[in-house]
This record gives structure tokens, C-alpha cells and sequence, in this order.
């Protein structure tokens, strides 16, 4: 908010929500697209919103991670390294609004990989450093460590956060 990427009545009308928060909007057309407006709003016209806030990041945070640990487990540690620990994990990848966009366990098929050969996403690897075999972590990744401007084909829009659940299956 406050840096021009949305109309003024949004950048208004949203301080001070929290996360989880709802709030009707009617933004007055002076402060939505004006006298102008869009190729799908007409101008002058008043617009009206209900915003759920999902996520929310401080200014200054947007290229940080966050990871909470949902179970610690009690096996082997997953190791960073020059190669790192090849680890097995099983992993729900969600957008902020929850729709899930890849599952291994769909696929029945969980992933391999060794930790800092560039095989998944850097940031995953990161949040996985540390983890111990049968625990699972809650992992938020901003735009810029996961998918950027390009996103990931249709699954996965330009500029998305994306949360990933993952669970420690195997290290060797």
C-alpha cells in the first residue's frame, strides 16, 4: 500500500486491517479510476469491495522468508553443505487464498533432491536446512524467492506469495 500500485480508496481503506480482517469498501470515483476510467469500468463510477485480508508483509520484508515449525520431528537433520543433505519430502505448495497449485501427495510420488544443487527453489532448501526426519514446517515465500514476475505457467500468477507445507520423509 502507499506506493502507487492500486487505486487511492484501496490505499486508504485498508490501513490498519489485520490479517483474517473484513471490510466493506465504497470507494467514491474520485478515488478509484476518475473521470477516465477503464477499459471495464465506466467513468465516474463509485465502486464498491468486501476485502478479506489473507497475508500481509511490512514494508521492507517483501524478500524474506518466513517458516514456523508444525511438528518437530526426531530423526536425522537435514544438513546445508557443498553438496548438502539429499533429502525425501512430501510438500502441498498453496497460494495466500488456499488454492493449491502442486501435491505430492496427489501425485502419490514424494521429492528428491540434495539440498544446494539448485534443484527446487533456493528458499525451500533454506527453510528445509535444519528439519529433522518426520517433522513439518509451514514455509512463506515472497514473490522475488519463489515463482518472481513470471510466475509458474497457470498455476501460479506473476508476483504470488506461495506457502509451502513440507514434511521430512528421508536424509541421507
Amino acid at each position: 500500500l502507499g506506493a502507487g500500485n492500486v487505486i487511492r480508496g484501496w490505499d486508504e481503506g485498508l490501513v490498519g486491517m489485520r490479517v483474517g480482517g473484513v471490510r466493506k469498501l465504497m470507494i467514491p470515483w474520485e478515488k478509484a479510476y476518475g473521470s477516465t476510467g477503464t477499459d471495464r469500468i465506466p467513468p465516474k463510477t463509485d465502486l464498491y469491495f468486501t476485502v478479506k485480508l489473507l497475508d500481509a508483509v511490512r514494508a521492507g520484508e517483501e524478500r524474506v522468508y518466513d517458516k514456523r515449525d508444525l511438528k518437530v520431528g526426531t530423526g536425522a537433520v537435514a544438513k546445508d553443505g557443498k553438496p548438502g543433505s539429499k533429502v525425501t519430502i512430501h510438500y502441498v505448495g498453496k497460494l495466500v487464498n488456499g488454492r493449491v497449485f502442486d501435491d505430492s501427495h496427489q501425485r502419490n510420488v514424494p521429492a528428491v533432491f540434495t539440498i544446494g544443487k539448485g534443484e527446487v527453489l533456493r528458499a525451500l532448501e533454506k527453510a528445509i536446512v535444519g528439519m529433522r526426519v518426520g517433522g513439518k514446517r509451514w514455509v512463506r515465500l515472497p514473490p522475488q524467492l519463489a515463482f518472481g514476475a513470471y510466475g509458474r505457467g497457470s498455476v501460479v500468477p506473476p508476483n504470488s506469495v506461495v506457502i509451502y507445507e513440507v514434511e521430512l520423509l528421508k536424509v541421507e
